[in-house]
């Protein structure tokens, strides 16, 4: 047993403990901060995550939070279920080594129209999770693994589309399956009470909510240089950032993003953030562009100096609010525009108002704007730990799409807002419930949307230039192609190791897709063990 126990220190390093500086990207992590991160008493500004972890220390039981017990008996048992040992830790420094394992076998029973099958297969995931760290202010980390194995039928449909693993990168075919590598790294510095940089090669996550049209963790990792400054209960954060468009059969083409939020907890129980956004070509067919430096000053709205500078680089702006009437009520959500005219929308309101009325030319393609609202329950019926979510988003067509494909919201294929794309309505319900160290969670998504054709941009793909679109007015939201998914899921879990998110779980997906053209339902099981810290969406379309 003392040769087994060093190797068991470096198999369950927790994330929480004197170990990486930044929140890592994962939900089943947030679900465990999410009731005391949000508390109407908190000042804590929790929208652009990773954000740092020293503020939610200092204000947070770390323990009572992720269900830590007292375990007696040896220290292995204690660092195995609870908390882990480092490999070098001090009073000033430390080195930590963690896993990253997900492996799960699964049965999927396939409908498509009128034919069905069965789908069974192993997809694993192997990496590692690496870092150093100096007292409480500077953080190296680096991140890699490895997903390789077949895929349920569904989430197979979406890898062949997009020719990705959502969220892990290029989908390499292999025998009855495919592979991927992804990566994610950074370092982080703390400079005082007021400022933190981070400069890093991975993703960021902007909202409060399950999904966000701000920025999300949907897409591959990308490089990115981050600056998070703090001033009482003022947050701002910039963000610059380079992606990537894949052409098929020819050289990739990057383009620039920078992203600004300013969030300001007005009182105890109200936040309001102001974001902007643009991305630009880095080079077209006669000019090479590279790093727009207009663009980094941090003080500036993006579209006084697009104007100023001629430019047709695509920008966004919105606002988010999180409304807390109660610690354990939280209401949020977002608006973005892109281009509209109140002209636009005054026509809209008078075609709602008056829907037979000929002479009303409604339906602007270029009123583009997308919304969010959404709440979150804790602790409901007075049960601890037994949590609600309930989420509407809603993107009209063409937004986060441009006339140059080089300026859409996407990287690697997949957009970097919502992993819808445009031109849809959704509904989330999501319900969990924690008892000690088991973990039931309960999630149904409800999308329709319209799809575009080979000719016609209808507004979904945000890669499909809006040039393409079938005409200027009568468009609306789910026009094209219109589709539904149903997608529910339910699954139990046993929690190993909460620091180091380490669970055994059993699952079962049941998902419908349907259109007039085409059919497919899906009852996917899965079994498997996890241990590390990402996310990834497959209920989507």
């Amino acid at each position: 047993m003392k040769k087994i126990i060093p190797y068991l220190f470096i198999f369950f390093s927790g994330v929480l403990y004197s170990q990486s500086l930044l929140t890592p990207l994962d939900k089943q992590w947030y679900s465990f901060i999410d009731a005391e991160a949000n508390n109407h008493k908190l000042k804590l500004n929790t929208t652009c995550k990773p954000f740092g972890k020293y503020e939610l220390i200092k204000s947070v039981n770390a323990d009572s939070i992720f269900g830590v017990t007292n375990v007696s008996g040896k220290r292995w048992k204690e660092v195995l279920f609870n908390h882990t040992s480092l490999l070098n830790n001090d009073s000033v420094s430390s080195i930590y080594l963690s896993p990253i394992i997900s492996t799960s076998y699964f049965s999927d029973g396939v409908r498509e129209d009128d034919s069905t099958f069965s789908v069974t297969g192993i997809t694993n995931t192997l990496g590692l999770d690496a870092g150093i760290t100096y007292r409480n202010w500077a953080n190296l980390n680096v991140s890699l693994f490895h997903v390789n194995g077949q895929f349920p039928y569904y989430q197979e449909r979406l890898i062949k589309s997009q020719g990705v693993i959502p969220g892990m990168g290029i989908a390499h075919p292999t025998n009855g399956g495919y592979e991927s590598t992804f990566v994610n790294s950074y370092l982080y510095l703390r400079a005082g009470k007021h400022f933190d940089f981070t400069l890093g090669y991975g993703k960021n996550f902007w909202g409060d909510g399950y999904r966000t049209f701000m920025i999300s963790d949907n897409a591959f990792s990308y490089p990115y240089f981050k600056i998070n400054t703090k001033l009482g209960r003022i947050n701002y954060t910039n963000l610059f950032t380079q992606f990537t468009n894949l052409i098929p059969n020819s050289k990739s083409k990057i383009k620039y993003a920078t992203f600004h939020h300013l969030s300001w907890n007005i009182a105890k129980w109200l936040n309001i953030g102001i974001y902007e956004a643009v991305v630009w070509q880095a080079k077209d067919s006669i000019y090479n562009r590279g790093f727009d430096v207009n663009y980094l000053n941090p003080f500036i709205f993006y579209r006084p100096i697009e104007y100023s500078l001629g430019s047709s680089d695509n920008s966004i702006f919105g606002m988010n609010y999180k409304f807390t009437p109660h610690k354990y009520h939280h209401i949020y959500g977002q608006i973005i525009l892109d281009d509209f005219l109140l002209s636009a929308i005054k026509a809209d309101l008078k075609h709602q108002v008056f829907p037979k009325d000929s002479s009303i030319n409604w339906g602007w393609w270029a009123t583009k704007y997308a919304l969010q609202f959404g709440y979150k329950g804790y602790n409901l019926f007075g049960l601890k730990n037994l949590n609600v979510l309930a989420e509407y988003n809603m993107a009209r067509p063409y937004i986060f799409s441009h006339s140059i494909t080089q300026q859409s919201f996407g990287h690697i294929n997949q957009p970097i807002a919502h992993p819808v794309g445009a031109n849809f309505k959704e509904t989330i319900l999501m319900i969990s419930y924690r008892y000690k160290r088991i973990d039931i969670a309960l999630k149904l998504v409800n999308v329709r949307s319209g799809l575009d054709t080979s000719k016609t941009a209808f507004g979904k793909n945000v890669f499909q230039p809006y040039v393409d679109r079938g005409t200027g007015y009568f468009n609306y939201t789910t026009q094209g192609l219109e589709t539904k998914m149903q997608d529910f899921n339910a699954q139990i879990s046993y929690i190993i190791n909460p620091s180091a998110n380490a669970r055994l779980f059993a699952g079962v997906t049941l998902r419908r897709y349907e259109n007039y053209k085409y059919r497919l339902e899906d009852t996917y099981f899965q079994v498997g063990l996890k241990v590390g810290f990402f996310n990834q969406y497959f209920d989507y379309f």
